[in-house]
């Protein structure tokens, strides 16, 4: 018990950390415009590598704190974090052969689909409640400055979290 809440309460601050990095310092370092939503890499994280169904509390609070920073109505971000978390549930199902095999593309390839179904929602949403974002050539620049910074956590993830898929590793000594 008391390492499960040691373990929300690290992934709680770390939400919260790197909400207020998103806001506050990375929109300096913008390309086209587009900077690292490390609120979405961190919940997507959480939910690649999810085996207890804890997902959904995290699908709420990162979309809350991404609701923060959205110029439309509360709850748009978390009802699309949902759906992603929906999606990953149903995919996870269909293609659970493809993960063992080839883990690393697996999880690039569904980071892409999730962040351009994530902003496609957001900007349906924007349609319908009339507030401003666009979907343009700048969401591949977006696509790719965020798997630059997906990577390192992917690895530092494994590593702190899933020390066993590190012993899988072929070792020669």
């Amino acid at each position: 018990m008391k390492n499960i809440l040691v373990k929300y309460s690290i992934i709680a601050l770390l939400f919260f950390v790197f909400s207020l990095i998103q806001a506050a310092f990375l929109p300096f370092f913008s390309i086209m415009g587009q900077f690292p939503n490390l609120v979405f890499i961190l919940f997507y994280l959480i939910l690649f590598f999810d085996e207890n169904e804890e997902s959904f509390f995290w699908a709420v609070m990162a979309g809350f704190l991404l609701d923060i920073s959205l110029p439309s109505f509360f709850g748009i971000s978390i009802i699309s974090l949902l759906i992603l978390y929906l999606f990953k549930k149903v995919l996870h199902y269909f293609v659970k052969d493809i993960q063992g095999k080839y883990f690393i593309v697996y999880f690039i390839v569904l980071f892409s689909v999730n962040f351009l179904i994530y902003n496609c929602l957001i900007y349906i949403a924007s349609l319908i409640f009339g507030f401003q974002f666009t979907v343009s050539l700048a969401l591949i620049v977006a696509l790719i400055y965020n798997i630059a910074f997906l990577l390192p956590g992917f690895y530092i993830y494994t590593f702190l979290a899933k020390p066993d898929y590190l012993d899988n590793q072929l070792k020669l000594i």
